[in-house]
């Protein structure tokens, strides 16, 4: 169930690190879809086409682990700073007062 108060970011930032509890950390703060558009769908289709594009030619395939590495690597950085930045976001909603209706 999504979070109806603030989140830690610094648990939040934990739990990117551990394999499911990081879909259920952007699940928290509502933002699951857009890691998937954002950071899942392009992490799957650059390594695919970095093992497409290689292939087996480079003799030991040593280029191809390596790119993959540094495409791991840029794209948990991107988690982070996106799980940061909606956390914030997420938070902020909960500093703002809530407007009352004027009773006449």
């Amino acid at each position: 169930m999504p979070a109806q108060k603030k989140v830690s970011v610094l648990w939040q930032i934990i739990f990117t690190y551990v394999p499911i509890l990081d879909l259920w950390a952007f699940y928290r703060i509502k933002k699951l879809r857009k890691l998937v558009l954002y950071v899942m769908l392009p992490s799957v289709i650059f390594g695919f086409v970095i093992g497409v594009s290689l292939g087996d030619g480079l003799g030991n395939g040593s280029h191809k682990v390596f790119g993959l590495y540094i495409a791991g690597i840029g794209f948990l950085v991107l988690t982070n700073f996106l799980m940061i930045r909606w956390s914030r976001q997420h938070n902020r909603q909960f500093d703002q007062p809530a407007t009352q209706a004027e009773a006449p």
